[in-house]
């Protein structure tokens, strides 16, 4: 199964920082404040925990409804790695390792172009061969993310985003 790629941002900083200041972000709070309560993105460990955006917890106990919840987490959170996986596999000049030696707005549209073409071999059914890469980043566990963004709060409205989020991420791992 190969998802297409629906939403790319490129910019030379942490992915929480283009999250935070990102268009999907906010159309996704705006879709929340309209009351729809029936979509979650899941995140790593890197993000902040919001009812629309989905984290793992950072410790747990072996065998508690935290587990449970951050070993579904990151199933589910496979199956993009494995998206990017294959779009490198598919596209090697944008490996990591091969680095786009451009400036960054060439960088961009190259990485945009790939995406398209990717999209476009999956409509298609192109059988456009891919090697796979197992990028080492993408097989780090995702609860081993040293950026703490839960206590970087700028307003109430999120602190009362977090509880909910918190209260929405208990139920699924109690119903595990």
């Amino acid at each position: 199964m190969y998802l297409l790629c629906t939403y790319v941002v490129y910019r030379a900083c942490h992915d929480s920082l283009i999250w935070k200041v990102s268009e999907f972000r906010s159309h996704l709070l705006q879709r929340y404040l309209g009351g729809e309560r029936n979509f979650w993105l899941l995140g790593d460990a890197g993000y902040g925990l919001a009812p629309w955006l989905l984290t793992p917890h950072r410790t747990c106990e072996e065998g508690t409804p935290e587990s449970k919840f951050n070993k579904a987490h990151k199933a589910g959170r496979k199956i993009i790695e494995q998206v990017n996986g294959v779009l490198k596999g598919r596209w090697r000049c944008i490996l990591g390792a091969r680095e786009l030696h451009y400036e960054p707005q060439k960088a961009i549209q190259i990485i945009n172009t790939c995406c398209a073409l990717h999209n476009m071999c999956i409509h298609f059914k192109s059988n456009l061969p891919i090697e796979y890469h197992a990028d080492s980043t993408i097989l780090n566990d995702v609860i081993g993310d040293s950026l703490n963004t839960e206590n970087d709060l700028p307003s109430a409205d999120d602190a009362e985003y977090l509880q909910v989020a918190k209260a929405i991420r208990r139920g699924i791992g109690n119903s595990l």
